[in-house]
């Protein structure tokens, strides 16, 4: 039987869908119905972006990153949440790390 995703932690969604559903396809499926737009890399403007879900119950609410930004951004925060001692994995969380992640590469540097 499978189990409804709404009874399953947020860390653990990820193996649901890969297992049970497939986001991927409801977003391959969006674009091709054009309900929704591949848009730049959200911190580097680079075209060719990925989606990237923050929210597996909500497969079409994506960010758009690059392959390099969206592989760093999943290191920053497998990182902070070790770092902090996470025992849960909280939406409010992912996106707290996310602002943080894109203050740090959209600062202006500071003249010398």
């Amino acid at each position: 039987m499978i189990p409804p995703v709404s009874m399953i932690s947020q860390a653990s969604k990820y193996l649901w869908w890969r297992r049970y559903g497939s986001w991927q396809a409801e977003v391959r499926k969006a674009f091709k119905e054009y309900r929704l737009t591949r848009k730049p890399c959200m911190i580097c403007g680079t075209q060719n972006s990925e989606a990237h879900h923050a929210d597996y119950d909500k497969p079409l609410d994506v960010d758009f990153l690059c392959q390099r930004h969206h592989l760093q951004f999943h290191a920053r925060l497998n990182k902070e949440f070790l770092q902090r001692n996470r025992r849960r994995y909280s939406l409010a969380f992912h996106n707290q790390v996310l602002s943080e992640f894109r203050r740090e590469y959209l600062q202006p540097e500071l003249p010398l």
